[in-house]
């Protein structure tokens, strides 16, 4: 099972701003999980995003 981080944590992984992040989400080029209220990303999403930006693919 996949690591779940929470906004803040993402924001410090990614080292992006919250702005930034939800336009990452609005423009879906990340996908968050939403469990109840909590917006939260699995680190497989994280390290997905990541890759896409140096278009690696394992």
């Amino acid at each position: 099972m996949d690591k779940l981080y929470s906004i803040k944590d993402a924001l410090n992984v990614l080292k992006i701003s919250r702005a930034k992040l939800y336009l990452l989400i609005k423009d879906k080029n990340i996908n968050p999980v939403k469990i109840g209220k909590r917006t939260l990303f699995k680190e497989s999403e994280l390290n997905r995003f990541v890759e896409s930006l140096s278009g690696k693919k394992e």
